[in-house]
């Protein structure tokens, strides 16, 4: 056998001892955790509706903690987010993919105790954070005024956040948070030249909703100028400005 074929056989063979002692340190892990000891018993009406989700083999498709299956959703933190209403609807007549199942009132209200219950015992996913709008207009609006801004920065900041920028633009996020359906503007004075930015402010952009700004050519420079200023300290601003972050947790489990 040749040198080449021994060092794949012994990486092959190290690799899989490596795999083999992760899922090991992973069960022990999991298997320890003292969270599910620590916890309050099930009501009796939460184990009526557990009955129901078992029976049903709702955990098929579901799954609690990331444990089930993956064709529907994870329902560890659903009930904050379902009403009586739409589990009315869903658990009679399905939804999409999910067929009828025709329950009753009594296991419908079982099953909505034993999600609010599961819902209690800890975060089944991690939440990614994001910028929350409210904090980044606080900082930017502590920067304004403890003079940390340049006064034209600062006028150009007054009027974004007062202005129709601020209730479109998803300040500092990749994508659209709640009703901010236009996208984050911290990055567009080093992505773009003064010159386009300008066309943008005076003409708009019709083709994606955006109508012309309205501004004098002075007040747009002002909002330049603090475009730049939260291109410059971005990495700050989003900092202060993170939301639903866990902290303090283990990184197998978010309590």
């Amino acid at each position: 056998m040749s040198r080449d074929a021994v060092f794949s056989l012994s990486a092959r063979k190290g690799l899989m001892a490596f795999l083999v002692a992760a899922f090991a340190v992973q069960c022990f892990l999991v298997y320890t955790d003292p969270t599910g000891r620590e916890m309050p018993p099930l009501s009796e009406a939460a184990l009526r509706g557990r009955e129901v989700w078992l029976g049903r083999n709702c955990q098929a498709c579901h799954q609690f903690y990331g444990f089930g299956g993956f064709l529907g959703p994870d329902l560890t933190n659903a009930s904050g987010r379902l009403t009586r209403a739409r589990l009315n609807e869903v658990l009679t007549v399905g939804s999409r993919q999910m067929p009828p199942y025709h329950l009753s009132a009594d296991e419908i209200t079982g099953i909505e105790t034993y999600l609010r219950e599961i819902d209690a015992t800890g975060i089944g996913q991690a939440r990614a954070p994001r910028p929350d709008p409210a904090a980044f207009a606080a900082v930017v609006r502590v920067a304004m005024a403890g003079g940390e801004m340049p006064d034209e920065a600062a006028r150009g900041a007054g009027r974004f956040l007062s202005g129709p920028c601020m209730a479109c633009h998803a300040p500092l996020s990749p994508r659209r948070i709640g009703s901010y359906l236009a996208p984050d503007l911290s990055r567009s004075a080093s992505a773009l030249a003064d010159e386009e930015i300008f066309e943008v402010l005076t003409n708009g952009r019709p083709a994606l909703g955006m109508p012309p700004s309205g501004l004098s050519h002075d007040q747009q420079r002002e909002v330049l100028a603090f475009l730049r200023w939260q291109n410059e300290h971005r990495g700050r601003l989003l900092e202060a400005s993170l939301t639903d972050q866990p902290t303090g947790l283990p990184w197998w489990e978010f309590r």
